[in-house]
């Protein structure tokens, strides 16, 4: 038997990485209905990015945490590949400089693919 302690924020906030995503889709399946996300956006706890895709408002959302998002709770298994993955490894040197890096899916209505093209560097 598992007793959950504090508010559903609290319990949401806790349960998610700061810079990441969350989708609705998720959200649902896991009790927070479409009111309830509603009054967390109208309240300021959560900030919409695209349809269906939130996130904590005033974090500094990273590419690679909304991937790993993307994957945990869309069920999905994208990977981080080429210089991307050079970069989060550690090995910024191998990477050629000036060149796009980060290669997300589009969802949605692409707004993955717009916080790789914000998120840069």
């Amino acid at each position: 038997m598992s007793i959950s302690y504090g508010t559903k924020i609290n319990q949401l906030l806790a349960g998610t990485a700061p810079t990441g995503l969350m989708f609705s889709d998720w959200l649902k399946k896991n009790g927070y209905s479409a009111q309830l996300q509603k009054r967390y956006r109208d309240t300021g706890w959560l900030t919409t990015l695209c349809k269906g895709v939130m996130y904590r408002t005033g974090s500094h959302l990273n590419a690679f945490d909304a991937l790993a998002s993307y994957n945990s709770q869309l069920d999905k298994q994208l990977r981080i590949g080429a210089a991307s993955a050079l970069e989060y490894a550690g090995f910024n040197h191998y990477v050629p400089m000036g060149g796009e890096n980060g290669a997300f899916p589009p969802t949605r209505d692409g707004c993955i693919h717009s916080l790789s093209m914000r998120e840069r560097g």
